[in-house]
C-alpha cells in the first residue's frame, strides 16, 4: 500500500514530463533541417561525374556561423573515389568562405565565417568533380552514388536529383532505380522519370535522421572510358590501416607511402589481373607440340577441366555446369530475351555426386532432403544454403540478389573443387604452402624490425604488407603425372573445338560432325571461351532446337543459340564474381554506393 500511494503521487510527475518531451522535444531537437537537396549530375564520357548540390539549410531561430558537409571517399560496395572541388557558392553565387578539413578517409569543407554569424535561412551551392566512380560490368556500366547521404544530423525535407547521360547514351536503352530511408533499406519511396537526355529521380518522403536517397543509373558499356579501378581486398586492408595514421602524415612519409603504394599495387594487380582464358602451361609441356584431340579426357568434366588448365575454378566454369545440369534432365531453362533467364526444376538432386553440380543446385532450387552431404559441413555458408526454402523456379535476376548476401558460396567451391581433383589425383598441394609462407613470413618480420630500427615507414610497409597479404596469395598448384598427361589431350581438345577451316579439318581426318556432338561438347567450349567458333562448324547441319531449352529462340540456329548461352554465361558468372551488389542488377540499397556522408551546422 506504501508503494501504491508512492507511485500514485509521482505518477503525474512523470506524465506531466513525457508530455513535455512529446510535444516540445522534436521542435528542440529539429530546430534547423534542411528544406530542399537538389542535384544535379552530369556524367562524362572520360568517367568523371559533374556534381552539383544545392542545399536549402534552414537554421531556424538558431545562430549558427554556418554549415560542413561529409562525403565518404571510401565505401563497403563501391570503389575509392577523388574528388575535386570546383567552386562553393551562396545565394547571389558568390563564393562563401569555407576550410577544407579533409583526410584520407573523406572530404569535409567547413563553411561559414566564424567572425560572423548567422540564422534564417540560407542557400548553398556546392560543386565538384567525381573520379573512380563509373563501375564496369559484363552488359552494363554503372553510377551508383548515395546523393544526399544519410549521415546528416539534421531531417531533410525534400529531395531529388538530375541525372545527364554522357554524350553518346541513349535514355532508351539506359536505367535507372533509386532507394529511399535508412541504410540498407531497399524500398524504392521515389520516382523515376526520363528526360531528354537523362534522368529525374525524386524522393517520395522527408528523411529523418539516418536516412537519405541512393541512385544507380545504368548505361550500356563502351560509352565511358575511365573505368572505376576496384582494388583488391587485401589492398583495401592495407589502405585502411594507413588512413588511421593520418594525423603522422609528413612530406616524407607521403612520398615513401607513394612509393609503398604503387610496389603494393602493381604487385596485387599482377596476381589478380584478369584474363579471358589463363591457361597456366607446365614446364613440361612448354613448346611441345599439341596433337588434336577430338573429345575430351576421359571423365572430366567441364568445370574440371576449367580448374586444371589454370588450378583454380573460375567463375566462367560454373555456367557451363547449368547446361551439363539441363542436358541430364535436372533443370530445364527459360530464354526470356535480353539477357533474362529463369531456370526450372525438372527432378530431383538427391543423386548428384560432383561437388560442382550438388553447390550449383542447392544454390538454385535449395537443399533437398537425401541430398549429398557437402564436403565442408563446418563452412558458415552451408548452413544459409542448406536451410533455405526448396523451390521450383528461379529467374536469374533473383539468383543474383540472394548470391551477392551469400559471399562465401563461390570462394568454397574453388575449396571443394581442389579437394576434388586431389582425390582424383590430377593434382597436388604446392611444397609453397609448407615451406613457402613460413619464409614469407620470417622475411616480414625482419623489415618490420629494420623499419622500426631505422624509422623508415616504407620498410615497415613492406613487411606489414607482405605479411598481411600472405593468406591470400598461393601460386598455382601442381598438376600430378596424371594431370600433365590429361592436360595434353585438354589442349588438343581445345584446339579441335576452336578450329572453324574446313580443309584444316579434312587434313587433320576429324570425325564427321554430327548434330548431337554440338550439345554434347558446347559447354566444353564454353569453358575454353570458343562457344562461337564451335558453333560456327554446325551452320550447314540442321539442328534440332534443344528439349532442355525453352522460349524465345526465334528461328534456330548453332551460332545464334551459342550467342544467347555466352550471354547466360556472363550474367550467370557476374552474379559470383561480384565482390559487391549493384545498384542497377537490383542488390542496390539506400545509404549504398559511393559518395553519401552527410553534414550539421556549426
Amino acid at each position: 500500500m506504501v508503494f501504491w500511494r508512492y507511485l500514485k503521487n509521482i505518477l503525474p510527475l512523470f506524465l506531466g514530463a513525457g508530455m513535455f518531451v512529446f510535444l516540445f522535444f522534436p521542435a528542440i531537437t529539429h530546430a534547423e533541417n534542411i528544406d530542399s537537396f537538389h542535384v544535379v549530375a552530369k556524367m562524362r564520357n572520360d568517367g568523371t561525374v559533374w556534381v552539383s548540390e544545392e542545399i536549402a539549410y534552414n537554421f531556424g531561430n538558431l545562430v549558427r556561423h554556418g554549415i560542413f558537409r561529409t562525403i565518404q571517399l571510401t565505401s563497403e560496395d563501391g570503389p575509392r573515389i577523388l574528388i575535386a572541388l570546383t567552386s562553393i557558392l551562396d545565394e547571389a553565387q558568390q563564393p562563401y568562405a569555407f576550410t577544407d578539413e579533409s583526410s584520407a578517409r573523406s572530404v569535409r569543407w567547413k563553411i561559414g565565417d566564424p567572425n560572423s554569424t548567422i540564422s534564417g535561412k540560407k542557400t548553398y551551392w556546392l560543386n565538384y568533380d567525381v573520379s573512380n566512380v563509373i563501375r564496369h560490368f559484363d552488359d552494363h556500366d554503372e553510377w551508383y552514388w548515395n546523393a544526399t547521404g544519410n549521415e546528416w544530423e539534421v531531417p531533410i525535407y525534400a529531395s531529388d536529383i538530375t541525372v545527364e547521360l554522357p554524350q553518346g547514351a541513349s535514355v532508351a536503352n539506359a536505367q535507372a532505380v533509386c532507394f529511399a530511408g535508412v541504410s540498407g533499406s531497399k524500398e524504392s519511396e521515389c520516382t523515376v522519370e526520363r528526360t531528354d537526355v537523362g534522368f529525374h529521380i525524386t524522393s517520395l518522403r522527408s528523411f529523418q535522421l539516418g536516412e537519405g536517397l541512393t541512385i544507380a543509373v545504368s548505361i550500356p558499356p563502351g560509352i565511358v572510358s575511365g573505368y572505376a579501378v576496384d582494388l583488391p581486398e587485401p589492398a583495401q586492408n592495407i589502405l585502411s590501416f594507413f588512413r588511421d595514421f593520418d594525423s603522422i602524415f609528413d612530406f616524407e612519409i607521403i612520398v615513401d607511402f607513394a612509393i609503398f603504394v604503387f610496389i603494393v599495387f602493381f604487385f596485387i594487380f599482377s596476381i589478380f589481373r584478369k584474363s579471358k582464358v589463363r591457361i597456366v602451361i607446365p614446364k613440361k609441356l612448354k613448346g611441345m607440340p599439341i596433337t588434336v584431340s577430338y573429345e575430351p579426357p576421359e571423365g572430366l568434366t567441364p568445370p574440371d577441366i576449367g580448374t586444371i588448365i589454370d588450378r583454380s575454378m573460375d567463375p566462367r566454369d560454373m555456367a557451363p555446369v547449368l547446361i551439363d545440369l539441363a542436358m541430364k534432365g535436372y533443370i530445364k531453362i527459360n530464354y526470356k530475351g535480353a539477357k533474362s533467364f529463369e531456370f526450372i526444376k525438372m527432378r530431383s538432386g538427391a543423386d548428384l555426386k560432383h561437388p560442382a553440380q550438388v553447390r550449383i543446385y542447392q544454390v538454385l532450387f535449395g537443399k533437398e532432403k537425401g541430398a549429398t552431404p557437402s564436403p565442408d559441413k563446418k563452412k558458415w555458408w552451408s548452413f544459409l544454403v542448406s536451410s533455405s526454402v526448396s523451390r521450383e523456379r528461379v529467374s536469374l535476376r533473383a539468383l543474383s540478389r540472394e548470391t551477392s548476401r551469400v559471399p562465401g558460396i563461390f570462394r568454397s567451391l574453388k575449396t571443394e573443387m581442389s579437394h576434388y581433383l586431389k582425390k582424383q589425383g590430377f593434382i597436388t598441394k604446392p611444397l609453397g604452402v609448407w615451406f613457402g609462407q613460413p619464409i614469407i613470413y620470417v622475411s616480414a618480420f625482419i623489415l618490420l624490425f629494420i623499419g622500426i630500427s631505422v624509422e623508415s615507414y616504407f620498410f615497415v610497409g613492406i613487411g606489414f604488407v607482405i605479411a598481411l597479404i600472405t593468406p591470400f596469395v598461393r601460386g598455382p598448384e601442381l598438376l600430378s603425372k596424371k594431370g600433365i598427361e590429361a592436360f595434353k589431350k585438354i589442349l588438343g581438345f581445345k584446339e579441335y573445338l576452336s578450329m572453324v577451316e574446313a580443309d584444316r579439318l579434312r587434313l587433320l581426318n576429324a570425325p564427321a560432325l554430327k548434330p548431337e556432338m554440338f550439345e554434347r561438347y558446347l559447354p566444353f567450349a564454353m569453358i575454353f571461351k570458343v562457344e562461337k567458333e564451335w558453333a560456327q562448324k554446325f551452320e550447314a547441319i540442321p539442328l534440332v532446337p534443344p528439349q532442355w531449352m525453352e522460349g524465345s529462340l526465334g528461328t534456330f540456329s548453332a551460332v545464334a543459340f551459342a550467342g544467347s548461352l555466352s550471354s547466360m554465361n556472363s550474367s550467370f558468372s557476374s552474379a559470383f564474381s561480384s565482390a559487391s551488389s549493384s545498384g542497377g542488377s537490383g542488390g542496390g540499397s539506400s545509404g549504398g554506393g559511393s559518395g553519401g556522408g552527410g553534414g550539421g551546422s556549426w
